[in-house]
């Protein structure tokens, strides 16, 4: 049956709305199209899934039916042939490598350097109005350099900030012109000199830290020592370019999303007074000392419940594309080689088909009772073969500083209801987000630090 002139005009309005307010158009094609909005993106048929159990079926039922989709590889100026866009074989390699350092021993020893960095970090936080956005973002590039490279963060901070900031800045216009060309990487324009430039500091920066890796050579430490050992020793199909492709993934992609996800926490946080009363006595109960062991274990279930909390409701990577690579059936679904698969987890996680009340700020959902059913549309780290390796790196990483921060400090957010947003590869609060402090009495914690 033929589409009507109505129909087509919403399609093509959706379409339109990619490029300047993307969420906005992902929700609307959720309301107008159902869970599976397909449309026609650079020649290709295109799906827009939000349905989580389309979701789950391409990531963990289908994983060797699909590689990723056109637009991600966009970035690869960016992320060469590192681990996000490596496929096939030299994927599961890479996987390979990274697994040890983000398993039970390692963690360990990170949470310790995450309670160590984010004591430092909230001493820096000032009585009165603060950019949660921006130190969030500080702590979690101080974590990722400190732990996986092993390199004194604080002369390269400032640097790396303006140039992530240039780099999603990018995407953005790349974003609006994918809707007029099948190239848009390829248009020189004023963002894309400013983004090739971010990248060369960048890979400058990797320089730097495989010099100093190649001198230490505490593989049992830093993993990035492992990376440039294998090289060395030519037991491993490594080159220089390479493991520059891998730091400058895990320096943006790896910092970005947990960077976000611990402000948006913050800020819930600062929301709720319940919510923080819940944390700081669970902090007490279990003898929480500032700069003193790890946190995240059985015995703090409610702070964790907050950090999934926060991930559900607003994920930073909100959408993941696929592209099929033969013929392949999702329920029901027959997709064909070449087809674009865009799995909207935005859409997914805020449904209230899935979590009751979903836009509704409530932990307890990640409880004994309910957390399995709210499991099901829950994806800030992917899922299947190719979930986030850093999965339980991040967990850890923000809910460390969660801890710190409410046990430090009373605060309450400045921002009423949910921060205005910005999408491109992840979401972003548009503006500064910020809260107001209040440094708890009683703590034995002077004013100073």
């Amino acid at each position: 049956m033929a589409e009507s002139l109505g129909l087509k005009a919403e399609r093509a309005l959706i379409l339109a709305m990619f490029g300047f307010a993307p969420l906005k158009a992902v929700e609307r094609g959720l309301r107008k199209f159902g869970d599976r909005f397909e449309f026609s993106a650079g020649g290709r048929r295109t799906i827009l899934f939000s349905d989580p159990r389309d979701i789950a079926s391409i990531l963990e039922d289908h994983p060797d039916s699909f590689q990723k989709d056109l637009f991600t590889h966009y970035m690869k100026d960016l992320w060469g042939r590192g681990i996000i866009l490596a496929e096939g074989e030299v994927w599961r390699q890479a996987r390979r490598r990274f697994q040890p350092y983000f398993g039970s021993q390692f963690l360990k020893s990170y949470s310790l350097a995450f309670r160590r960095l984010s004591s430092e970090a909230i001493k820096m936080w000032p009585e009165g109005e603060i950019d949660i956005s921006r130190h969030a973002l500080d702590y979690s590039l101080y974590a990722v350099i400190d732990t996986l490279f092993g390199v004194d963060p604080k002369p390269h901070i400032e640097q790396v900030v303006r140039d992530l900031d240039v780099i999603l800045k990018y995407f953005l216009w790349l974003q609006a012109l994918a809707g007029f060309t099948d190239t848009p990487e390829k248009i020189k324009f004023g963002p894309r000199r400013a983004y090739e430039k971010a990248i060369q500091n960048m890979r400058m920066f990797a320089d730097h830290v495989i010099e100093i890796a190649l001198k230490r050579d505490q593989p049992e430490k830093f993993m990035v020592d492992k990376l440039v050992r294998d090289w060395m020793s030519g037991n491993d199909p490594l080159d220089r370019e390479l493991i520059k492709d891998e730091i400058v993934t895990f320096l943006s992609a790896g910092h970005e999303s947990t960077a976000l996800a611990t402000a948006f926490a913050t800020n819930f946080i600062g929301q709720n007074k319940a919510v923080a009363r819940r944390i700081f006595e669970e902090l007490e109960k279990n003898g929480f000392k500032t700069g003193e062991g790890p946190v995240l274990q059985k015995e703090s279930p409610y702070l964790e419940a907050v950090v999934r909390e926060g991930l559900r409701i607003l994920p930073p990577v909100w959408i993941s594309g696929r592209e099929a690579t033969r013929t392949v059936t999702v329920n029901g679904l027959t997709l064909e080689k070449g087809d674009q698969a865009h799995l909207c987890f935005w859409n997914a996680q805020r449904d209230s088909r899935w979590h009751e009340n979903a836009h509704e700020f409530r932990p307890e959902r990640w409880l004994a009772n309910e957390r399995a059913e709210s499991m099901k549309a829950f994806f800030p780290f992917g899922a299947g073969p190719r979930a986030c390796v850093g999965m339980q790196f991040a967990i850890n990483e923000i809910g460390i500083l969660l801890a710190e921060a409410v046990h430090r400090f009373e605060f309450e957010s400045m921002v009423e209801g949910t921060p205005s947003l910005k999408a491109t590869i992840t979401i972003r609060p548009s503006k500064p987000m910020k809260i107001r402090t209040r440094l708890r009495l009683n703590q034995g914690i002077p004013s100073g630090g």
